[in-house]
């Protein structure tokens, strides 16, 4: 998400390039400040119920956070990127502990690694260089929230099928 949003608020949405900086980097601001409220909240109630309810907000959400940020205003583009923070954090806040759960301990690291890496690459390296091809090709600027909301609902999926390892040992 953050690594695409500056391009987007300058390139599609016409902010300067130093206020789509500025906007980003509150909203990472923000993100590195939900992050530990969500681990808070996945060691209180699981991480499978953080990440499939993160998930699933992000997937409704995300569209009026885009619709937030193209209305042309500085300080609604902060709402919308503060709302992608905090519902994001969710996610990253739990995302790696559930990844190396899914692992026996003697390939915990190198599962968690590949199959973590290999979905890095498809949704976050190849991502800005997808939308902003389509972008480019249909004109359409809400391209980018579909681009999230495809990636939310596929974690809330995968989210599905995962087992809660709350009171489960890490050990196993």
């Amino acid at each position: 998400i953050f690594n695409y949003l500056p391009t987007y608020l300058s390139k599609s949405l016409n902010f300067a390039a130093s206020t789509s900086f500025i906007i980003t980097s509150i909203g990472l601001a923000m993100l590195c400040l939900s992050i530990p409220f969500a681990g808070m909240a996945a060691d209180k109630l699981g991480r499978r119920k953080v990440l499939l309810s993160s998930a699933l907000l992000m997937a409704l959400l995300t569209y009026p956070a885009y619709l937030l940020m193209q209305n042309g205003s500085i300080a609604w583009a902060i709402g919308g990127i503060i709302l992608l923070a905090v519902l994001f954090s969710g996610q990253a806040g739990v995302i790696h502990t559930s990844l190396l759960e899914l692992f026996p301990v003697s390939v915990r690291t190198t599962g968690y690694s590949f199959g973590y890496n290999i979905g890095l690459a498809i949704f976050g390296g190849a991502g800005p260089l997808i939308v902003t091809s389509i972008i480019a090709s249909t004109g359409n600027q809400d391209v980018p929230a579909y681009y999230v909301i495809g990636a939310a609902l596929c974690t809330f999926l995968s989210a599905l099928v995962i087992t809660e390892s709350k009171a489960r040992s890490l050990h196993d």
